[in-house]
């Protein structure tokens, strides 16, 4: 039977998605008491019979469906299955569904078929026989009873030869990324690397040099055993393979393999004829073995030419079974050998399941038949060598291994490896390739790298199709580029080179190649080294070289004329260090030498050859490795197992724990003879079992198994059959219950993962100290915060999602270690490592485009998002799916702009495919979907003539005449369908006549010519504007979209000099009317002739419509010379010849010469029109240059009554008072030049005209609203033109709700506060910013910042208490700032109590909160300080100085002049003189300029530089003092704001002003009674000791400008000391009868009561005295103390001195209350 896990050292599961330790198998897989480590192998005994290893068609059968499925046994997919395992709570009862077994050759004399093997196992418990896998004897069975009777009834059979469990096997990609890449060859780096996406030049397989000798052949058949294939895809169908004997769809197999409608290959997952690609994974890797090459089409394959064999054997979760598998690769034998089918390559990028034999001899069978067998060796990062992984570990010529590398040539970070058992690599790192549905995306793993080498070989087959496996080995392997990184992690050391590989073929063999992967490890003998290397092609024979340095010319030949490629240097010896160099030679001359990297060694001896030297062994399962190279027999040692051969080494092992122990040295590297021994002295030890082989003959290791006792002592002894040497490899495990050691740490292999690898990819692997059997997973605790970001399988720990550097590049996870009852947690920083990121995704602004958009309009913008801040972008229009309108469009920077035209009803929509490429070559598609808008072919201006008397205008098709006011006898212009303005915007009166086509029309100006100047024509578009006959709508402006204006500006130039002008006036009349022009005047039309003197004579012909003007006529116009004569002479009716003369020059001027005599026909239609069209004038037979100035005749239909009333406003504010003026009325008339009156009356909708009144046009309120009372008026009125033609209409008025409570209207934030404006006066009187004993309880206001906390201030309120300014103590900082104005009747209301209505919703009691933002500080400032003075006192600050007030310019050094105007209250503050500063240089000029009482213009100036530079210094300058006294009839307590605005330096920077306050109130009068008592002092030391926050007279006022009577900016008892000195004879330090109070006051309560300052110390309690003394303890109760001390001590003395302070004559407290304190009595 096959063995599955030869050692406990190299036991691993073995698929990719899992990397756990022995354990977790062993528990998984164990079922009764037997386990998988503990099957023995079966070998067969006897010869096999003809045709044993050749796959039939009869051994393929099926003969039942199985009633289970992996899915629906263990989960959806392998990951599930085994994921499950590495969980802490992995159940130990897995019980084996399915099982491969071999027949014996004995039992195959009589079974032929499956179905004969049925019989067999009729008496097996719970097993039947699904069918076969295709070789002779190959079952699969199912099973339905536990394991161990299925072990124990397979073991007992002598009819099978081997067994083994049917595992799981899957996928083997690394990742997949969801967007698509673009499908062009550039993208494919791994055939043709130009250094694309920040690859290295070069690091590819050379793909277009192989190109040039082959592009591939569909004679060559590669069997792609995986997912299936989308064999419909666009890039593959060509290549896909076909059987020939197979008829698609029909359900019969018609070529007799034993499979139904094979056509394109066969799906063993779900069996049947369909391997079509459910998961994608099998139609990537068939893309890159033969996309369809030099087809425009996405990508191309290795092979351009190949056939393409689809081999489903993975679901679509990408899982599936051994048994499985093998059919598969069965099958493509098969189809070789008996179907003349020239498959001849599999590729095989799957792995799991473990080491099988039932897959080794399929693979084996294959090799046979000539099939290669390309296999990925892995993506877990691990060493194939000690951790081999299958398929790809089998040891055959047929299977070659195949790691992955990126575009730099570098070994992927996922990618197995080995340096014996992975033969080369190739790229696998964002490999682009075919997808299911058409479709491309880009994958990584050693999945992608393995379709390269089959590929390769498909190609070179192509060349030489005679190639065995064996050549296409040395060929692939021999053509490698050397890659330094591969160095000692491949068998060749290199990277696939497909190029060289099909030069070499196809030319004539040349001198060799360096040989690669040049490898180096001990020999079989001591001090011997074992050299290993690559074959190199054309190579005959091998010449090694040694040297004891890395010094080539030091190098000496040691073998020569070598035909293999290993050799054993005998000549070696321990402790020493060897060099190595192989070079390969053949008849044509010698290659240079090899590197010599991974030629280096130093031979090892083994350490326990000696008794006495054993290796000490621990635990209850454990795995140990040595050799016996140097070991020697020592005296009186035992002959081992009774066949030793005196090369014994020894292992000492105490047993934990009583049980069943197994030893074994399975894996060893020769024939083993072991034993165990008790004893102390090798010449005294007692046998306690010894065994030479497992099966005699056949298996050459050893192994027993005997009961051990715990705490005793074995020793182990392993010795060579016959005096064999070579690696050790000693499993030992104990069947016993024992306590392991405890876990002590647990470390974790690699700590990084890059971003954006998806879901699934590996971490690094996690091993504790300690324990066993141990089992990881994520932990709650400390540390724990990021572990959803993770999964554990088994002891692998994986990312369970993508990560993206920039948004966080670490996170902490919490693991924990399970052994037994034992656990350990840990928490781990996982580092994200940045890397480019490709762009994300390509926005576009807008993707609609009219179909009439010319070439070159801009669509839209596009934005490309990118995680890498900062990236660059190109963008470009690229081929591919989505691409078909890219010839359309073309991208100008990031403006996708039209290069075609478009038409809607072709086609509503064009797709283009836009990439956008970062600066690494990174690049992301997106296809976009323009939509083409359908335009309505608007009516269009075709052309325009401007004249003298008009102009004539065309359009593009008829007009709908019955739309179009044909004159401007309107009201209102704006209503016009056409209107001619002059440049100072005033109507030009005019008339139009439509063309005959109607296709356009004639404007002639009613009277006379225009002047010479700028006009703009107007032609209104929309409905009710110029239309087309069929209803197309006027585009103005051409643009495709209809409804926008057609305006045209023209000049009309001033007539030559002496040009006369000739014409017929314009005039409207009506049907059967006499036509007199003007109305009012007798005669008919005027001819008029406007010149300079001289004109005699006229001649001129007249053209009209006789259907709505009848010429009857002329006769001479009055004031004709005598003599004169008209003529006229209708030549038909509308066409008439004119004629005139003088017998005298007419002077100049303009005059009528003639009148005509019309009338209009009875019949004429109204509102015709038509152009009496003056040709040919000419005066004086030419002599005199000549206008034409013709006229338009309007057939009017008379007055007509207005049509319409508007109000220019319809809203009215409540509260308003009466005769307020609501709007402008106006009246809409068709009769332009109307007049109109207008009026209220009744009738519907005149519930309110009362309230209102008309005078002229305006329409006027008689009445106040009220907006409660309703939010709507109406009224009803009547407009009547000239000729009493009227018209009403029902208007409504809104009345807009005023807020009528107190509310603040505007918030105006400052550098140094803010000021805050209210819908009405305030009762200023309640308003307090401090509090003072009490009394006034918490701010009425407050101002804090989000980051600076609460700022004080100084309120400013408004004479009228509308409004009020907060004044800061300084300039605001950058901060976030809110606002509070507290509601209440304490704080912010009416003078009539009114609460204020902070969120102005009409109900009062709700504080009003805002914010503003001071977002920078002002870098140049002037400033001046706030300041409390009293009546007619000098200002100066600080107190003690001359200089008055200072204004201070705060700078960064910049300011050489600075202009400003200082603001302050007249009444407040008298103010003499602004002088310079006296520390300013001379040449600074300082000079004012009083504006206004009040205001004072100020300008600083300097002429030269300062010192230090351009400007003044920086920092704080004072640049002049305000010499000011405030006002003796300044009321005490009244404040006023200072202001510095308008601050502008530098004549053009407009920088920081600043408020201050002017408090009226003498310094140091903190009672507010002008004068100094004791009572100023107590309230100063009353704010020292923080009992106060402000002063009961100045609530409103920062208390230190008055109590801070020193000036330095706080209140402290220094000030109350000091005030206290000014306010009486006894009072103050300098007053020799002061003396300390003897009494302390706890309570006050708006005054001093004389119980208060009396001695009650006789009143105390023992109580009392004992919480006063405890009370003096704490730091508060002191300063509680020395405030009422001083207050008490001022109190006292306020009392003997008739003070202004009150006192209360009576108390109601009783004297306990008024404590006094013993120490100061």
């Amino acid at each position: 039977m096959n063995i599955l896990f030869p050692n406990r050292n190299s036991v691993r599961t073995r698929f990719w998605r899992r990397r756990g330790q022995a354990r977790q198998t062993q528990a998984a897989l164990t079922g009764g008491q037997y386990s998988v480590e503990q099957l023995e192998p079966r070998y067969l005994l006897t010869a096999a019979p003809s045709g044993y290893e050749t796959v039939s068609a009869d051994w393929f059968e099926t003969v039942a469906e199985p009633s289970f499925s992996i899915e629906s046994s263990l989960g959806s997919s392998a990951t599930d299955q085994f994921g499950a395992l590495g969980d802490e709570s992995s159940s130990t009862n897995f019980e084996q569904n399915s099982w491969i077994v071999r027949l014996s050759p004995s039992v195959l004399q009589t079974v032929s078929r499956v179905s004969d093997a049925i019989g067999l196992f009729s008496s097996a418990p719970g097993l039947r026989v699904l069918g076969g896998l295709g070789l002779p004897g190959q079952l699969l069975l199912e099973s339905s009873a536990c394991s161990s009777e299925i072990l124990s009834y397979l073991e007992g059979h002598g009819f099978v030869s081997s067994f083994e469990p049917d595992l799981p096997i899957s996928v083997s990609t690394f990742s997949a990324t969801s967007t698509p890449n673009d499908p062009r060859y550039g993208d494919l780096y791994g055939l043709h690397n130009t250094g694309q996406s920040g690859g290295t030049i070069d690091a590819d397989i050379d793909a277009p040099e192989a190109w040039q000798v082959s592009t591939g052949s569909r004679d060559i058949i590669v069997g792609v055993v995986d997912t299936g294939i989308d064999y419909t895809h666009p890039d593959l169908a060509a290549n896909m393979w076909v059987n020939p004997g197979e008829i698609a769809g029909n359900g019969i197999d018609d070529d007799g393999n034993g499979f139904v409608d094979d056509v394109h290959g066969y799906d063993f997952a779900n069996n049947d004829g369909d391997p079509f690609d459910d998961e994608g994974h099998g139609t990537h890797v068939a893309g890159t073995i033969g996309a369809v090459g030099n087809n425009g089409l996405g990508v191309a394959g290795v092979n351009w030419e190949v056939s393409l064999m689809g081999l489903k054997f993975l679901d679509a979760n990408g899982s599936g079974s051994t048994s499985d598998a093998v059919q598969a690769i069965n099958y493509a034998t098969m189809m070789r050998n008996q179907y003349g089918q020239n498959v001849r390559v599999t590729s095989n990028s799957w792995g799991g399941g473990g080491s099988s034999n039932a897959m080794r001899q399929a693979i084996e069978a294959g090799s046979e038949a000539d099939i290669l067998f390309v296999a990925a060796a892995g993506n877990d990062g691990m060493d194939n060598d000690s951790n081999p992984q299958y398929p790809a570990s089998y040891t055959s010529n047929a299977v070659i291994s195949v790691a992955a590398t990126n575009r730099n040539d570098t070994l992927a970070g996922f990618s197995n490896y080995g340096a014996t058992s992975v033969d080369l690599a190739a790229p696998g790192v964002g490999i682009v390739s075919t997808v299911p549905a058409g479709g491309y995306s880009s994958f990584s793993g050693t999945s992608m790298a393995t379709p390269h080498v089959a590929g390769a070989a498909a190609l070179a087959l192509a060349v030489d199709p005679t190639l065995t496996v064996s050549q296409l080995r040395t060929g692939l392997l021999g053509t490698v580029d050397a890659v330094g990184g591969l160095s000692g992690k491949t068998v060749t050391g290199g990277r696939l080179n497909v190029g060289r590989l099909v030069e070499s073929l196809s030319s004539e063999p040349t001198i060799p190649l360096p040989p690669s992967g040049l490898n180096a490890s001990d020999g079989t003998t001591l001090g011997s080294v074992q050299i290993s290397w690559g074959s190199s092609l054309f190579a005959d024979s091998y010449t090694l070289w040694r040297s004891g340095a890395d010094d080539v010319s030091a190098a000496a030949v040691i073998a020569d004329s070598l035909s293999t490629t290993s050799y054993q240097d005998l000549a070696t010896d321990v402790n020493e260090s060897y060099y190595y160099w192989v070079s390969a030679t053949n008849e044509l001359g010698t290659s240079p030498l090899s590197d010599s990297d991974s030629g280096f060694h130093s031979p090892s001896r083994s350490p326990n050859d000696a008794f006495v030297d054993a290796i000490i062994l621990e635990g209850n399962q454990l795995a140990a490795s040595g050799t016996n190279i140097d070991a020697t027999e020592e005296s009186g040692e035992p002959t081992h197992a009774g066949v030793g051969g005196g090369k014994s080494v020894w292992w000492t092992w105490t047993s934990p724990a009583s049980g069943s122990v197994e030893i074994n040295t399975v894996g060893s590297g020769f024939d083993t003879v072991l034993a165990v021994y008790q004893g102390s002295r090798v010449d005294d030890l007692t046998r306690i079992t010894s065994n030479d082989d497992i099966d005699y003959g056949v298996v050459l290791q050893s192994r027993v198994t005997f009961e051990a006792t715990a705490g005793q002592a074995y020793q182990i002894a392993v010795d060579g059959w016959s005096g064999a040497t070579g690696s050790i490899a000693l499993a030992v495990t104990l069947d016993a219950l024992v306590a392991p050691d405890p876990i002590t740490n647990i470390s974790l292999g690699n700590s990084q993962v890059d971003e954006n690898l998806p879901a699934g990819s590996l971490v690094g692997v996690l091993e504790a100290a300690g324990g066993e059997n141990i089992r990881y997973s994520l932990a709650r605790g400390n540390g724990s915060d990021d572990n959803n970001r993770f999964s554990i399988s088994g002891n692998i720990l994986k990312t369970a999602g993508s990560f993206d550097y920039e948004a966080d590049n670490s996170y902490t996870i919490r693991v924990k270690a399970v052994s037994g009852d034992d656990s350990f947690e840990k928490t781990f920083v996982i580092s994200i490592t940045d890397r480019n990121d490709a762009p994300a995704v390509i926005l576009l602004s807008d993707g609609v485009v009219p179909e009439t958009a010319g070439v070159g309009t801009s669509v839209g913008e596009f934005t490309v998002l990118d995680e890498d801040v900062g990236d660059s972008h190109t963008l470009s229009l690229v081929n591919g799916e989505g691409s078909d309108g890219n010839t359309l469009f073309a991208i100008d920077g990031s403006t996708l702009v039209t290069t075609g035209q478009f038409d809607f009803e072709t086609s509503e929509s064009h797709s283009i495919r836009v990439r956008a490429t970062d600066a690494t070559g990174e690049s992301v598609d997106r296809v976009f979907t323009i939509v083409v808008t359908d335009v309505p072919e608007g009516l269009l201006v075709e052309e325009l003539v401007p004249d003298r008397d008009g102009f004539r205008i065309r359009f593009t098709g008829q007009l709908d005449v019955s739309n179009l006011d044909l004159h401007n006898r309107a009201a209102a212009p704006e209503f016009l369908d056409v209107t001619l303005r002059d440049t100072d915007g005033n109507l030009i009166e005019s008339a139009i006549a439509i063309d005959d086509d109607q296709n356009g029309f004639r404007l002639v100006v009613n009277n006379g010519v225009l002047d010479a100047g700028e006009y703009t024509l107007t032609v209104r578009s929309g409905e009710n504007g110029v239309v087309a006959v069929d209803g197309r709508l006027l585009d103005g402006n051409s643009d495709g979209v209809v409804g926008d204006n057609y305006v045209s500006t023209f000049t009309i130039e001033p007539l030559s000099v002496g040009t006369a002008i000739v014409g017929v006036p314009g005039f409207f009349e009506t049907a059967g009317q006499e036509v007199n022009v003007p109305a009012s005047s007798a005669g008919g039309i005027p001819i008029v002739v406007t010149a300079l003197e001289g004109v005699m004579s006229l001649d001129m012909e007249l053209f009209y419509n006789p259907e709505l003007l009848n010429i009857s006529g002329v006769e001479l116009a009055a004031g004709m010379p005598a003599g004169a004569l008209s003529l006229i002479n209708v030549l038909e009716p509308g066409h008439a010849v004119v004629g005139f003369f003088s017998p005298q020059p007419l002077a100049a001027g303009s005059y009528e010469v003639a009148r005509l005599l019309a009338t209009v026909p009875t019949n004429a239609e109204k509102d015709q029109t038509h152009v009496l069209d003056v040709r040919g004038a000419s005066l004086n037979e030419g002599m005199i240059p000549v206008f034409d100035d013709d006229g338009i005749h309007v057939v009017a239909v008379g007055n007509r009554a207005p049509t319409g009333i508007t109000l220019s406003s319809t809203t009215v504010v409540e509260n308003s008072p009466a005769g307020t003026v609501i709007g402008l009325l106006e009246a809409i008339d068709p009769d332009y030049g109307d007049s109109f009156t207008f009026e209220l009356v009744a009738g519907e909708g005149d519930s309110d005209n009362a309230s209102f009144s008309v005078d002229g046009r305006q329409l006027i309120t008689t009445t106040s609203f009220d907006f409660e009372s309703g939010a709507t008026r109406g009224i009803r009125i009547r407009v009547t033109d000239g000729e009493g033609e009227s018209f009403e209409e029902i208007i409504s008025i809104q009345i807009e709700n005023q807020v009528e409570t107190l509310y603040v209207t505007e918030l105006v934030s400052a550098t140094d506060g803010f000021r805050v404006s209210f819908s009405r006066p305030i009762d200023v009187g309640v308003v307090n910013l401090y509090d003072a004993m009490g009394i006034f309880g918490e701010s009425d206001i407050t101002l804090r910042g989000a980051t600076t906390g609460d700022v004080n201030g100084s309120l400013v309120i408004a004479a009228d208490g509308r409004s009020l300014q907060f004044v800061a103590n300084g300039a605001l900082a950058i901060d976030s700032y809110s606002v509070v104005v507290r509601s209440g009747s304490d704080a912010f209301q009416t003078v009539t109590g009114e609460l204020l209505d902070g969120n102005a919703d009409e109900e009062a009691g709700d504080s009003y909160n805002g914010t503003f933002t001071i977002s920078e500080v002002p870098t140049v400032r002037l400033a001046i300080p706030s300041f409390a003075r009293g009546p007619g006192q000098d200002v100066h600050v600080p107190v003690g100085s001359e200089s008055g007030i200072p204004l201070v310019l705060e700078s960064d050094g910049s300011v050489r002049s600075l202009d400003a105007i200082f603001s302050f209250n007249p009444e407040l503050l008298d103010v003499s003189d602004i002088v310079p500063a006296v520390n300013l240089p001379e040449f600074v000029t300082f000079s004012t300029e009083v504006l206004e009482p009040g205001r004072i213009a100020l300008r600083f100036d300097a002429t030269e530089s300062f010192p230090d530079g351009g400007g003044a210094p920086a920092g704080q300058l004072t640049i002049a003092n305000v010499m000011a006294q405030v006002a003796t009839a300044a009321e005490n307590g009244s404040s006023a704001l200072l202001s510095l605005e308008s601050v502008v330096s530098n004549s053009t920077i407009t920088v920081g002003g600043s408020n201050a306050v002017q408090l009226v109130a003498a310094l140091g009068d903190t009672s507010g009674d002008g004068a100094y008592s004791s009572a100023d002092s107590a309230l100063a030391a009353r704010l020292a000791m923080r009992l106060d926050s402000g002063l009961v007279n100045y609530p409103v006022v920062i208390p230190s400008l008055v109590a801070d009577v020193s000036g330095n900016g706080t209140v402290s008892m220094l000030d109350a000391a000091m005030i206290a000195g000014v306010s009486g004879g006894s009072q103050g330090p300098d007053s020799g009868s002061a003396s300390a109070p003897r009494q302390m006051l706890l309570r006050h309560e708006g005054s001093f009561r004389r119980a208060d300052v009396i001695d009650v110390s006789s009143v105390l309690s023992d109580v009392d005295t004992k919480v006063l003394a405890e009370s003096r303890d704490s730091a508060a109760s002191r300063a509680q103390a020395f405030a009422d001390i001083a207050a008490g001590w001022a109190a006292s003395v306020a009392a003997n001195e008739n003070s202004t302070f009150s006192f209360a004559e009576d108390s109601d407290e009783s004297a306990d209350s008024i404590f006094v304190d013993p120490g100061l009595v």
